[in-house]
C-alpha cells in the first residue's frame, strides 16, 4: 500500500479531483492537512503511523498521525 502525506488541504486544485481519483483508484492512501513533515527528514529510518477514527459509512476519517525513528 502506498501512502502520500501532504501538508495542504488537498494535492488537487480546487474543484478538480483528478489526482484523488487516480491515487485512490490505484489502492493508495492519502493523508491530507498534516503538519511537521519537515521533522521527518531529521529522523533515521522514520516510520509514520496513521491511526484513523472509526466512522460508519465514511470514505475518510480524521487520524492521529505519529512518527517514530532514531
Amino acid at each position: 500500500m502506498r501512502t502520500l502525506g501532504v501538508d495542504t488541504l488537498s494535492p488537487d486544485p480546487l474543484h478538480h479531483l483528478d489526482f484523488h481519483r487516480a491515487w485512490l483508484g490505484a489502492g493508495g492512501v492519502l493523508a491530507e492537512n498534516l503538519r511537521g513533515l519537515g521533522e521527518l527528514a531529521r529522523l533515521t529510518d522514520p516510520q509514520v503511523h496513521l491511526l484513523p477514527l472509526r466512522l460508519a459509512r465514511g470514505d475518510g476519517a480524521p487520524v492521529r498521525a505519529v512518527a517514530t525513528g532514531r
